[in-house]
C-alpha cells in the first residue's frame, strides 16, 4: 500500500511540475503577444536594480537559515547558509515537489546531526511569520490606519507572550522571523517597482503592495515547483484592477522570476566552486 501511495504521489508531483512550466510558457507567449508597442524595450538600469533586489532577498533567506542553525547551537560561518539557500532556491524551482528542500534536509542531517523534522517545523513557523506580515499589509490597505495599529499591538503582544511562555517551538526566533518576513515583503514590492519601471509603467508602492500580499501568501503553498506559472497567472489577473494590462503583469512577474533564478544560479555556481576549495563549508 505504501509503495502504491509513493508511486501515486510521484506521478502527481510530475504532473504539477510539467503543468507549472507549461503554464509559465503559455503565460509568457500570451504576455509577449499582447504586449503594447514598445513594452519590451526594457530599460537596463532597472534590470540592474532588480538584480540588487534579488541579492537582498537571497541574503535575507540566508540569514533565516543561519538563525535556525544558531538556535541549535551550531557554530558556522555565513557561507554554509548561503550555499544552502542557493541550492534550495534553484532546486525547488527545477525539481518537482520541493525536492530541493528534501535534498537539503539530508544536508542538515548529515553535516550537523540535526533532525530533519526540526527544519520542517522551522519552515512552518517562518511561514506563519510571513502570513502575519501579509495580514498586516492587508489590514493597512483595506481598513483605516487605527486598525493597523491595533493589529500590530495584538501581534507584538502575542509574540511577547509566546517568548515569555515558550508556547511553541522556535518562539524565540519569531521576532527575527517577522523582521525577515517584512524585509522579503518590502523586497517583493521593490522587485515589481523595478520591473514595472523597466517596462515603462509606474505604480505607487501602495498599489504594488497588493501584488506583494498576494504573492507573499501564495509563496506559503506550493502548487507547482516555486509556483512557477501560477504566480504569473495570479499577477496577470490582478493587473487590470490596478490599471495595468494583463500582459504587463505577466511579464513583470516572469521577468523578475528569471532575474532571481539567474542571480541564484550564478551564486550557486560560485559557492559550489568555493565549497570544493574549502571543504569545511
Amino acid at each position: 500500500m505504501s509503495s502504491q501511495n509513493d508511486k501515486s504521489s510521484s506521478i502527481w508531483n510530475k504532473i504539477k511540475y510539467w503543468f507549472g512550466y507549461c503554464l509559465f510558457i503559455i503565460a509568457i507567449i500570451f504576455g509577449v503577444s499582447k504586449a503594447p508597442v514598445g513594452l519590451l524595450d526594457i530599460r537596463p538600469i532597472w534590470l540592474l536594480f532588480a538584480v540588487l533586489v534579488a541579492l537582498t532577498m537571497f541574503m535575507l533567506q540566508g540569514i533565516q537559515v543561519l538563525i535556525f542553525l544558531r538556535y541549535h547551537n551550531v557554530n558556522t560561518n555565513i557561507l554554509y547558509p548561503a550555499l544552502f539557500t542557493a541550492r534550495k532556491g534553484v532546486l525547488n524551482t527545477i525539481l518537482p515537489a520541493k525536492s530541493g528542500t528534501l535534498i537539503l534536509l539530508t544536508m542538515l542531517t548529515r553535516n550537523y546531526q540535526l533532525k530533519w523534522y526540526n527544519f520542517v517545523v522551522f519552515i512552518l513557523v517562518s511561514s506563519v511569520a510571513s502570513l502575519i506580515i501579509s495580514l498586516v499589509g492587508l489590514v493597512w490597505l483595506l481598513l483605516p490606519i487605527e486598525y493597523t495599529f491595533i493589529f500590530l499591538l495584538f501581534v507584538i503582544s502575542s509574540v511577547y507572550y509566546s517568548l515569555r511562555k515558550g508556547l511553541f517551538a522556535y518562539s524565540r526566533c519569531m521576532p527575527s522571523l517577522l523582521l525577515i518576513a517584512l524585509g522579503l515583503f518590502i523586497a517583493t514590492i521593490f522587485s515589481f517597482f523595478c520591473m514595472l519601471r523597466g517596462l515603462g509603467f509606474q505604480l505607487s508602492f501602495v498599489e504594488i503592495s497588493y501584488f506583494a500580499i498576494a504573492l507573499n501568501a501564495l509563496a506559503q503553498f506550493s502548487i507547482t515547483p516555486g509556483n512557477v506559472g501560477v504566480r504569473e497567472v495570479v499577477v496577470g489577473m490582478m493587473a487590470p484592477y490596478l490599471s495595468l494590462p494583463v500582459s504587463v503583469g505577466i511579464l513583470a512577474s516572469a521577468g523578475f522570476f528569471i532575474i532571481r533564478m539567474l542571480t541564484y544560479s550564478v551564486i550557486l555556481v560560485y559557492l559550489e566552486w568555493l565549497s570544493r576549495r574549502r571543504p569545511e563549508i
